[in-house]
């Protein structure tokens, strides 16, 4: 898979999340933050790239992030997304529910090098 999105492909590239399928997908802990609050789930992510579109979607596939009026879908021609060097990845959006918030990605790879991950014990 090769991601239209530098940051996505980045991401992709340095935690090996491509299966030998060619599909990306990967399970992970997603931070949402909205001003002081912290809001975090454990979910399976899947990146697609959308050839007609020249867009990736980032999918989110935990029932409670859109019960809390999260989004769980991400588009880089929509969000800003960024790549924070062997961190994570981070979505800067904003909705109607909670207005501006950051969304932080976390591959299940990732977490035991990411000391800013929050009650990550209960994930792995």
């Amino acid at each position: 898979m090769r991601a239209y999105s530098t940051a996505v492909q980045e991401f992709i590239t340095d935690f090996d999340l491509i299966s030998s399928d060619g599909s990306v997908s990967f399970d992970a802990i997603v931070q949402f933050k909205v001003k002081e609050k912290t809001t975090q789930y454990k979910t399976t992510v899947q990146v697609v790239t959308i050839e007609s579109k020249r867009t990736d979607a980032i999918y989110l596939f935990n029932k409670d992030i859109a019960s809390d009026l999260f989004p769980n879908t991400f588009k880089n021609t929509k969000d800003n997304v960024y790549y924070i060097d062997e961190r994570y990845l981070m979505i800067i959006s904003d909705n109607a529910s909670h207005g501006d918030f950051k969304a932080f990605i976390y591959p299940k790879v990732a977490i035991n090098n990411a000391s800013e991950v929050e009650d990550v014990s209960t994930f792995i």
